[in-house]
């Protein structure tokens, strides 16, 4: 993983301005200096169920675990996809969609969830949150042999019948 750390003359502004809050819009790490400059947090959506599947790839591993697709917004901490939980939120799966089209849809449901965030705060809303008490597996990206299984299931939409298994099941996801 490559480590973002903003250059010296951005970490001068981030101490003029004092941020409250810093959005991240990308999956890169960031230094703990970077961190340490917004006074309430780090916020990140990831395009996973968190802590079920960090780190990366997470959509195809989210098929090749078997667990639904969806978005989780977090604070940043020193670790990877492991700071405290904001929102969960699922993504609904139509039937007949493409998997380039649920891609898409999970983009735009964490876009939605980013302005969701900004808006609470821009209210002055409390912004809630959970620790994470599981680590799970980290992510890393998939290998062949996990591409192959991944075109397998996305061909089978198996994306749709984890959703409706999730929906209808008694133990899913809290």
């Amino acid at each position: 993983c490559n480590t973002f750390d903003l250059n010296y003359n951005n970490t001068i502004i981030l101490d003029k301005i004092k941020p409250d809050y810093i959005f991240l819009f990308s999956g890169n790490l960031i230094s703990s200096k970077v961190i340490g400059k917004a006074s309430k947090g780090v916020i990140y959506v990831h395009p996973g169920l968190l802590p079920w599947l960090r780190g990366t790839d997470v959509v195809k591993h989210a098929l090749l675990r078997d667990l639904p697709i969806g978005v989780t917004s977090h604070y940043i901490d020193d670790g990877i996809d492991t700071g405290d939980i904001i929102t969960r939120y699922l993504l609904p799966i139509n039937k007949d969609e493409s998997f380039n089209l649920i891609k898409v849809r999970l983009n735009q449901l964490i876009c939605a969830t980013f302005v969701e965030l900004a808006l609470s705060i821009n209210d002055n809303k409390r912004i809630y949150s959970v620790p994470q008490n599981k680590r799970f597996f980290l992510c890393r990206k998939t290998n062949e042999n996990e591409n192959k299984k991944f075109m397998e299931l996305r061909d089978n939409n198996n994306a749709y019948f984890l959703y409706k298994r999730f929906l209808s099941s008694k133990d899913n996801i809290k």
